[in-house]
């Protein structure tokens, strides 16, 4: 018997052996492998079920309290009607009337802003705008205007000069024109330097609450 081939046979048996218990070995001691996308959902979905156990419900913020409108009256003197105006929160109103001279003023004040409706003997005079062809008679011209759209149709223009901070409201008439003192009286504005457009808005927005009593 030639064991020298039966030898080398017996060895390559046990080589091969070796190597396919190892391989075994490894293959069950090394860690799965998973795709990108199972990791992530893994690694989250715990992050995920904690925030939403531990964050907190939305607070509401309380509705702040609106203060009411106050309404004034005023006027009615000569030939003016009485009226009323809506005043927004902040203003305050200081009524004088002497029915003998006759005059009715009031005045609406927010801290350095002021409107005046004055009522008394005075003259009245059209308001003439850039474009607006000459006026024989009572006229006072102005560069700029706003206009405000009053109760029951009635049209306004504050109307004043480029830079200015004093304003005269003017009201239109039938044929279109506009003229001053309007219905309720003569009314100006009077505001700081570098003054708010918010309160200017409101001064208008009071102009626009006229309406007669």
């Amino acid at each position: 018997m030639q064991w020298k081939p039966f030898i080398a046979g017996v060895i390559t048996i046990i080589v091969l052996l070796a190597l396919a218990g190892g391989g075994y070995y490894f293959g069950t001691k090394q860690p799965k492998q998973t795709s990108p996308q199972s990791q992530t959902s893994e690694a989250t979905l715990p992050e995920q079920q904690s925030q939403t156990q531990t964050t907190p419900a939305p607070q509401l913020s309380p509705v702040p309290t609106t203060t009411p409108t106050t309404t004034v009256s005023a006027g009615g003197i000569l030939s003016f009607s009485a009226y009323s105006a809506q005043l927004p929160a902040g203003w305050e109103p200081e009524h004088d009337q002497d029915a003998n001279t006759p005059i009715d003023r009031l005045t609406l004040t927010k801290g350095n802003y002021e409107i005046s409706i004055y009522q008394a003997t005075t003259g009245g005079a059209m308001c003439l705008y850039p474009g607006d062809a000459p006026f024989e008679g009572p006229s006072a011209t102005y560069d700029v205007f706003a206009e405000i759209a009053g109760s029951g149709g009635v049209s306004y223009r504050r109307s004043g000069t480029a830079g200015d901070t004093a304003f005269t409201v003017c009201r239109m008439q039938d044929d279109g024109t506009y003229f001053l003192p309007t219905g309720f009286g003569h009314i100006q504005f009077k505001l700081p330097a570098g003054y708010d457009p918010k309160i200017l808005a409101e001064m208008d927005a009071i102009i626009a609450s006229l309406q007669s009593d």
